[in-house]
């Protein structure tokens, strides 16, 4: 309790979730990389203005869904020279 930091009310957080720089990066990936996400990034994308526990948990959820999935890719391989192919896989082993 020595080292504890003082503040003025019991339910105050001196940080604050960075919501919409974290909804941002969700909504590039979900357009670049990850199309597995977009419904729900689109989902909490709405509540950018006004976010509250429960938005943040969801972004925190996708955040967890992206690092145990990311063996999951995406490839565009050029087979032409106009053509592109796209490929998604997922390594195995």
């Amino acid at each position: 309790m020595k080292n504890a930091k003082p503040c003025d009310t019991p339910a105050s957080s001196e940080k604050k979730y960075p919501y919409g720089e974290a909804v941002e990066s969700l909504l590039y990936l979900s357009t670049r990389t990850r199309p597995d996400i977009a419904q729900a990034v689109n989902l909490v994308s709405k509540k950018v203005e006004t976010p509250n526990r429960e938005d943040v948990t969801k972004v925190k959820i996708i955040f967890k869904y992206l690092v145990r999935t990311k063996e999951k890719e995406r490839h565009f391989v050029q087979t032409k020279q106009t053509d592109i192919e796209h490929r998604c896989f997922q390594r195995l082993g």
